[in-house]
Order: structure tokens, then C-alpha cells, then sequence
């Protein structure tokens, strides 16, 4: 099978439209990650005072409760009052 010279040409083309394809879409990468770079910021460089805005705790009704049975009855006492 020999090669025909006017397809040699055109696979020529084609890989240096590939290679340059490629290039272009490391080089988009490189810049998007810059990008992110710039605008993002480690939860380890962020101050005390935004580290508190972060945090949330979640308050279920059984948590501040304690529940003691007094003569069969079920009774539901805040539970700072034992504290």
C-alpha cells in the first residue's frame, strides 16, 4: 500500500491542527486554574471570626429535654435545671 503524497500533505495538516487544538486547551486549563486560584481561599488562611460564621449546630427538642416518670407519669424537664 503506497502513500499518496497529496495525503501525506493533508495528514500533516491534520496533526498540526491537533497539536495546536491542544496546546491552546492546556493553555485555556492553565488560565482557569489562575482563576480559581485567585478566588478561592483555604479554610486554613481564613480568620477566627469567618471560621465562626462557618459553624452551625443543630437543636432537637429531645436534646434540651430530660423525661422522669413521677407516679406513672412521663414528665419532660428542661435539663439545666439538674445541671
Amino acid at each position: 500500500m503506497e502513500t499518496n503524497p497529496r495525503d501525506y500533505g493533508e495528514r500533516c495538516m491534520f496533526d498540526a491542527f491537533c497539536k495546536t487544538v491542544l496546546k491552546h486547551e492546556a493553555i485555556d486549563y492553565i488560565r482557569e486554574m489562575k482563576r480559581r486560584a485567585s478566588r478561592e481561599t483555604s479554610l486554613e488562611r481564613l480568620p477566627q471570626t469567618a471560621m465562626d460564621k462557618l459553624y452551625s449546630a443543630d437543636d432537637y427538642p429531645s436534646d434540651r429535654y430530660h423525661s422522669v416518670v413521677l407516679f406513672l407519669y412521663r414528665i419532660q424537664v428542661l435539663q439545666n435545671i439538674f445541671l
